[in-house]
């Protein structure tokens, strides 16, 4: 972010915004004014949950962008600046943001990039992430900031904000338990994929499970059997690349990857019927799905 105005219309910007950033102890970040341009202007914003204040002054805007920062560190600075123009830059190392959730049977990871330098790793009660989600879901909000101090996080839109306690601890040691070297590669559609396990899930017994039986070149068979319900047997179109096996998923794990992927088409990553499989898609960089087989 670069641009230059008069250090009398910060200053007077940053007087207003101040005022409603307090000294908050449980989180700092609303010690903070957001810095952002908009169009031929740059919004100063600050709050205190209780009370939120937006301001705008006029400058030249040389490069678009957005920062938060301590109020009484960049008051400092301005305070004792010249009474003329002045040049404001701030700029980010690119970063990366990795998303990790899991349970005792499946673990999902998605790699995003962001601009940050920060590294840290946090652990986010999940009722706060679905409550993000369906906030997110219900904004044309492109971007998201994250703000956190040692035992708070903040998620911040356009129009809102939404803070939650962090999780004390460290998150489990997963990558060891990802796999590197896959003996089996089988490329379909998320739709085909869908169809064929809600269609073997109706005759599934209580454990859910089903049966992905695969060889080369395009051979997969998905299929569950009840003695009370019967027989499933579907064929599904796909490419199969490697050996030939058999392997048992609950079909639940497998349709809520589908579910949330957002790509037309997978690849079924496999070692064996024992170990961990994966599912990515070429359309999705940096994200994997990863689910533990059924052991019979």
């Amino acid at each position: 972010m670069r641009l230059v105005c008069t250090q009398e219309n910060l200053k007077k910007g940053l007087g207003i915004t101040s005022r409603v950033s307090n000294g908050s102890t449980t989180l700092p970040v609303l010690n903070n004014i957001l810095l952002k341009t908009e169009q031929s202007g740059l919004k100063l914003s600050s709050t205190n949950l209780e009370m939120g204040v937006n301001t705008w002054i006029r400058c030249k805007v040389e490069e678009e962008g957005g920062i938060s920062v301590p109020a009484k560190t960049i008051n400092d600075l301005v305070n004792n600046l010249p009474n003329d123009n002045i040049t404001l830059t701030i700029s980010f190392d690119d970063a990366k943001l990795k998303l990790v959730a899991t349970d005792r049977y499946r673990l999902a990871e998605k790699e995003i990039s962001i601009k940050g330098s920060v590294q840290k790793n946090i652990i986010v009660p999940n009722k706060t992430i679905q409550e993000l989600a369906k906030i997110l879901t219900n904004t044309d909000t492109q971007t998201i900031s994250v703000y956190f101090t040692q035992n708070q996080v903040m998620f911040k839109t356009e129009d809102t904000e939404l803070t939650s306690r962090l999780i004390d601890g460290q998150y489990p040691e997963y990558k060891a338990i990802v796999p590197v070297n896959f003996n089996t590669e089988i490329d379909l559609s998320v739709e085909d994929l869908s169809s064929a396990m809600r269609t073997a899930g109706i005759f599934t017994q209580t454990g859910n499970n089903v049966t992905l039986e695969f060889s080369e070149p395009d051979h997969l068979e998905i299929s569950a059997s009840s003695g009370d319900l019967g027989e499933s047997k579907v064929n599904v179109s796909s490419s199969v690349k490697g050996d030939a096996g058999k392997i048992i998923f609950n079909h639940r794990y497998i349709l809520d990857c589908l579910a949330s992927v957002g790509t037309k088409n997978v690849t079924f990553r496999i070692v064996n019927e024992n170990a961990p499989a994966v599912l990515v898609s070429k359309d999705l960089p940096g994200y994997v799905y990863l689910v533990m087989p059924i052991k019979v």
